[in-house]
């Protein structure tokens, strides 16, 4: 019999494992190409999604940079999941098993949008609800799989090996990413060609197939399998720790011949610092075991923390150097043209060659034994951050490059180019990533070998979401420059060398997000010559559209308004800048203002219809400088009129509230436009309104449904799951309250407004929600004989209100006419609800019939 340090192993029957028939070599070798196949799969759908999106869903580049990194982003984190499941509920073999599965699911359901052209958008306008809907749940339902999936694999594989021979361990890490680089070939070079070649329907249709074969293999090694059983939740365990630690902070320290008994384990790190978790032990319920597993956990976070720069780095050169490719040249031939994505082979092919030579030198280098220290793995990380530093300077220096030559001498440079970037970057993830993977099992409590492995990938999640940040900050700042750096649809008018490198430009002292019509507002005001110099900037209502700002001296609204106005000329397609004094509702003529303006210039950002800016400067009256403030009237239109007049302007909500007053030294209330007035408040209240609601009934109320009917079947959790049950409920109760009644004093303010579905659905829904409110005061015990009426009134209620408040929310989504962003945000909410719903589904599933199984088996006394 084989016992690891102490460590109990089983086979597949629940029968102690044997050495040299469970576990070994073999088992292992099964995983490495487990995780060939499936990273397969993963990079070659992640790294081509950049271009799905934006050729097949019409996204922008931004847009679409920002999806594939969000997927990825959430595709790591929720290895954090998938590895609490495999530590604290389930081993690591039906872990696996339930998060493919779901992966697979996912997959499928791309592959049937990709193959129905009904689901997919007509060309030129992004997806509708129903294909958003579709396309997020699919996509997140991949990521929940492959978190489950890269959480268990690595931790079933390591557990294969005799933990009495170290270099073995390390050995199986560096072969384990040997096989995720070789999946990664294998994706950017045969599925990648074969995508280029067939289609993404072919694509899709060879990715369900890796995936499904993957699935079958893994089951097959079964019997070769060993398993861990799991011990409870290590994550509460460690919580109990430290607040037990925190309770005893200000008891006397522990006395000597307790501190010498603080025996260490066969762990080196961390275990001299954090002394404070020693008080933990004052509680006579927590063993030293428990301390000293806290005590290595928490010392493991500061190096992940530290490697999240360096994952933020392989997110935007994955993305942005796709991008990069399609616009240089990819002819290596005459006849053969290299796909974009697959110049990943390269680096990838150097890192083939090169981990061979790393087991040789790395065996030199540690020490001259033939185990690698702590200390030895974090050098190998840092190495890697310090590279993926170097990276992101050349990924620079190309840009600058390639934008130099299609400028000045409309020449594309070979895409050969990019490999400098791209060979920086995979030597660098080769030292960080295969370090880390390493370093976090080694390292990890026993019971936490897969939530601690998972924080390499968690990292890994924290530098996608990083980098998503990145990209809507530098938009949202450079925007207000006048110019987005990754802003439209044309890479050669964006500043990727700018974003790569973080250098500054000129910029207005004061920007403003205006609250109404996706308007921005730049402005500098110089006070020895009482003049502003303002840049405008709207998208026209649509294509062919008209954008103005104004500054009304007398009032607040539109009479009276001295006028900007930023068009397309019909005849040459030129932007033009005209002036309107705008003295009645009936003269919308071009005519002079009350005041001076020059420096006047009108730009198109965006074609089709995109975003308009207007560059001037004005002449700010006497009067208003000594107020310090001016009103300002922004508004956008949908066509010109006969005659150059600008047209009929929209009356809806947004429409009437775009004014303002406007501080010339910049105090606008901490960068948003201040006053308004009446006309504002309501506007607050709006959105007051929608963020209560979308919370309680969209959120919070799904959330509770969760928790009550997937974690009772845990019976540690009981009955914790029916107070958390409970406090979610009511706390969305008394959030849906507040909403419902901020919606009645907005009907009562809005006069000839109305939106009966949505009043009457919130109706609805406060009254089904008031009435489950009862539900606690009339609860039955559970063998009472009306326990059954109850549960059907109660589950049926429940289920009405999840229902009618996901649609309720929508439906104020549709009123309020948010950006497009916080609407993709609710559905990949609502997506990734749904997907921890599937996944508690089939775990309860599994867990219930065990237990029935286990109870059949169980001899009848006598």
């Amino acid at each position: 019999m084989e016992n690891d340090m102490d460590e109990k192993f089983e086979d597949w029957k629940g029968k102690e494992a044997i050495s040299g028939k469970h576990g070994g070599i073999r088992a292992a070798s099964i995983v490495c190409v487990v995780v060939m196949m499936e990273n397969i799969v993963f990079i070659a759908n992640g790294f081509n999604f950049v271009k799905y999106f934006m050729g097949s869903m019409h996204y922008s580049p931004a847009t679409a940079a920002n999806m594939v990194t969000n997927f990825m982003g959430t595709s790591f984190l929720l290895t954090l999941f998938g590895g609490f499941i495999a530590d604290s509920f389930l081993t690591h073999f039906p872990t696996f098993i339930i998060f493919c599965c779901i992966e697979l699911m996912g997959l499928i359901l791309l592959t049937f949008q990709a193959h129905n052209p009904k689901l997919l958008p007509d060309k030129g306008k992004t997806p509708s609800t129903l294909q958003s809907v579709i396309l997020f749940t699919g996509l997140y339902a991949m990521a929940t799989g492959t978190g489950g999936i890269k959480a268990s694999l690595p931790t079933h594989g390591g557990d294969q090996i005799d933990r009495r021979n170290p270099r073995l361990i390390s050995r199986f890490f560096d072969w384990l990413y040997f096989s995720i680089c070789f999946g990664c070939l294998l994706a950017v070079t045969v599925v990648l060609w074969i995508e280029e070649k067939k289609g993404w329907m072919c694509s899709f249709d060879i990715s369900v197939g890796i995936l499904a074969s993957a699935l079958c293999i893994f089951t097959v090694g079964l019997p070769f399998y060993r398993f861990k059983r799991p011990n409870g939740s290590p994550l509460k365990k460690i919580a109990i720790v430290i607040i037990s630690a925190a309770r005893n902070r200000n008891k006397s320290d522990l006395d000597e011949e307790m501190m010498r008994s603080l025996i260490p384990s066969d762990k080196n790190f961390g275990h001299n610092k954090l002394k404070w978790i020693d008080k933990a032990m004052l509680n006579k319920n927590i063993s030293e075991t428990e301390v000293e597993e806290t005590r290595t956990f928490l010392g493991l976070l500061p190096i992940f923390g530290s490697t999240i720069v360096m994952s933020c780095c392989v997110a935007q050169l994955s993305t942005f150097s796709a991008q990069q490719g399609m616009l240089m040249n990819k002819k290596l031939f005459h006849s053969f043209e290299i796909p974009v994505p697959s110049l990943n082979a390269i680096p990838l092919i150097f890192m083939l060659f090169s981990i061979p030579l790393y087991e040789f030198f790395g065996k030199k280098i540690s020490l001259g034994n033939n185990n690698r220290s702590s200390s030895f793995n974090l050098k190998r990380i840092g190495l890697g951050l310090a590279l993926s530093s170097v990276s992101m300077a050349v990924a620079a220096i190309v840009e600058v490059k390639r934008k130099h030559e299609v400028v000045h001498n409309n020449f594309r440079i070979s895409v050969l180019w990019l490999v400098f970037q791209y060979l920086m970057l995979s030597v660098s993830d080769m030292l960080t990533l295969g370090g880390m993977l390493e370093f976090f099992y080694r390292e990890a409590p026993s019971n936490m070998k897969s939530i601690s492995t998972a924080l390499g990938w968690c990292s890994t999640a924290l530098g996608f979401f990083l980098s998503t940040t990145l990209v809507e900050v530098t938009n949202a700042v450079t925007g207000r420059l006048g110019h987005q750096w990754l802003g439209g649809e044309d890479l050669n008018k964006a500043r990727l060398e700018l974003f790569y490198t973080f250098s500054g430009d000129k910029t207005y002292p004061h920007c403003l997000d205006l609250p109404q019509l996706k308007a921005f507002l730049h402005y500098s005001y110089d006070a020895s010559n009482t003049s502003l110099a303002v840049v405008f900037s709207a998208p026209p209502a649509k294509p062919g559209g008209w954008i103005a700002w104004a500054i009304n001296p007398t009032a607040t609204g539109m009479v009276g308004s001295q006028t900007l106005v930023a068009y397309k000329d019909p005849g040459n397609g030129v932007a033009v800048v005209k002036t309107l004094n705008i003295s009645s509702y009936s003269s919308l003529i071009p005519s002079k203002l009350a005041f001076d303006v020059w420096d006047m210039k009108a730009e198109e950002a965006a074609r089709d219809g995109g975003t308009l800016r207007i560059f001037a400067r004005v002449k700010v009256p006497a009067d208003l400088v000594a107020k310090g403030k001016v009103n300002q009237v922004w508004q956008v239109g949908p066509e010109l009129g006969p005659g150059g007049m600008i047209g009929r302007h929209a009356f809806d909500p947004p429409n009437l509230a775009s004014m303002g007053s406007l501080d010339l030294k910049g105090d606008n209330s901490g960068g948003t436009i201040s006053g308004g007035g009446e006309v504002n408040a309501k506007i607050k209240n709006r959105n007051i309104h929608g963020i209560l609601n979308a919370v309680s009934w969209g959120i919070l109320f799904p959330i509770g449904a969760i928790i009550a009917r997937y974690m009772r079947v845990f019976e540690s959790a009981d009955p914790a799951w029916f107070y958390l049950h409970v406090s979610c409920q009511f706390s969305a109760y008394v959030i849906g309250v507040a909403g419902w009644a901020t919606g009645l004093k907005l009907g009562n303010e809005s006069a000839g407004i109305r939106y009966s579905a949505h009043r009457n659905i919130g109706i609805a829904l406060f009254t089904l929600a008031t009435i489950q409110m009862f539900a606690m005061l009339l609860r039955p015990k559970k063998d009472h004989k009306y326990r059954f009426y109850w549960n059907i009134y109660h589950h049926g209620v429940g289920y009405a209100i999840l229902i009618l408040g996901i649609i309720n929310v929508f439906k104020g989504l549709n009123i309020l006419k948010p950006q497009d962003t916080y609407k993709t945000a609710y559905i990949a909410v609502i997506a990734i609800l749904g997907g921890i719903a599937l996944l508690l589904e089939a775990i309860t599933w599994v867990i219930v019939l065990k237990r029935k199984s286990n109870n059949s088996m169980k001899p009848l006394r006598t």
